[in-house]
């Protein structure tokens, strides 16, 4: 049996990107879906609720050094 080409099988276009500020709402919308919530890990919840949360409202990308990258899907932001 032939194998499918990539646009055969419909494989979208992926690409990973620099986070910008027009970005923001997107990472607003998302930030809540990505905390991991309780887990068995020994950090702080506290600590993650708080990183989570500035992460949400845009502070933790101002700390210097911080970076973020946003996949989009054929031109659409689709996770940060």
């Amino acid at each position: 049996m032939p194998s499918e080409s990539s646009s055969q099988a419909g494989i979208s276009d992926v690409t990973i990107r620099p986070f910008s500020a027009e970005d923001q709402p997107l990472l607003a919308r998302v930030a809540h879906r990505m905390h991991p919530g309780q887990t068995a890990s020994p950090r702080d919840p506290a600590a993650l609720d708080r990183f989570f949360s500035d992460l949400g409202d845009g502070k933790f990308l101002t700390k210097p050094g911080a970076q973020a990258f946003v996949a989009t899907m054929n031109g659409q932001s689709c996770g940060v």
